[in-house]
């Protein structure tokens, strides 16, 4: 969800961001931006992260060979490297995200 700030610690207008795709236990877990100001958010359940642009539109999905991704950070002098940690082995991967 989205909220508008009108002052500290008061929120007003609430808004659904993007809907993440897939009919399954889970949903959006950990996010992040990419440099391009991409929306970057694990699909827990799905296996597969899903990027949505600043009109809340989703425009890339990445799967992945686990299906509970649960977070996300980029890594690297250049940010171009994904790290996603995961909950079917309790681990860490990694991939080359680059920039779209």
């Amino acid at each position: 969800f989205g909220y508008h700030l009108s002052t500290p610690g008061q929120v007003e207008h609430k808004w659904i961001v993007a809907t993440l795709s897939g009919d399954h236990f889970g949903g959006p877990d950990g996010i992040d931006f990419d440099a391009n100001g991409n929306l970057i958010a694990a699909n827990w359940g799905a296996g597969c992260l899903e990027v949505f642009d600043a009109d809340e539109c989703l425009m890339r999905r990445i799967d992945l060979p686990f299906s509970k991704p649960s977070n996300v950070h980029f890594a690297g002098p250049d940010s171009t490297r994904l790290l996603v940690t995961e909950h079917d082995s309790n681990g860490l991967g990694a991939l080359d995200y680059g920039t779209k």
